[in-house]
């Protein structure tokens, strides 16, 4: 009998030194998990198209009256015509490239503020990857019953979002940037 009860002790004492282990190699988990520090950068892209080329492709007089510039980082080109005249056409040649790593989708947009201004964009239409490339969109602009030889500015803009978002993000400019005048 004796040897009975000293076996279930030796059992209870096994049972209980485990359940003491276990608990003590938990709580060392825990604390070693506590103090483990992870770091690390997550990174979503940039969105980045610009103007990068914008040049007259054909006009209805010789020599040209008209020229292009591109301003605020790639982000608006400016159109002159110098000594216009009713009936004058130009049209320009545009290219937008997006140099971020995110695909874009654009629009490009001119506004006049002379009536006798007609101005058509023909948008290039789907999406530009980043890192370099680019699609390439037409302007053409028309004067109708305009005052002759005078000088007209026409800013243009882009508008902008990422390929896969809803709406566009507009380019908020400084107040009367980006209107077209007729000077």
């Amino acid at each position: 009998m004796r040897w009975k009860h000293k076996g279930k002790s030796q059992t209870g004492l096994i049972l209980a030194t485990l359940v003491l282990l276990l608990n003590a190699m938990g709580v060392g988990l825990a604390a070693w998990q506590e103090g483990l520090v992870m770091k690390g950068t997550v990174a979503t892209g940039e969105i980045d198209p610009v103007f990068t080329r914008c040049e007259v492709a054909g006009e209805s007089c010789a020599p040209s009256r008209a020229r292009t510039w591109i301003v605020d980082g790639g982000k608006r080109l400016i159109l002159e015509v110098q000594d216009a005249y009713p009936g004058y056409y130009v049209r320009f040649r545009y290219r937008v490239a997006n140099l971020g790593t995110v695909p874009v989708r654009f629009v490009a947009e001119a506004h006049s503020a002379n009536p006798a201004i007609l101005i058509d964009l023909t948008q290039p239409t789907g999406i530009i990857d980043g890192r370099g490339n680019y699609l390439e969109g037409d302007l053409s602009l028309t004067v109708g019953a305009a005052e002759e030889c005078k000088d007209y500015c026409f800013s243009v803009c882009l508008s902008f979002q990422q390929w896969n978002a809803g709406k566009l993000l507009q380019l908020h400019l400084p107040k009367g940037v980006g209107v077209a005048t007729g000077e």
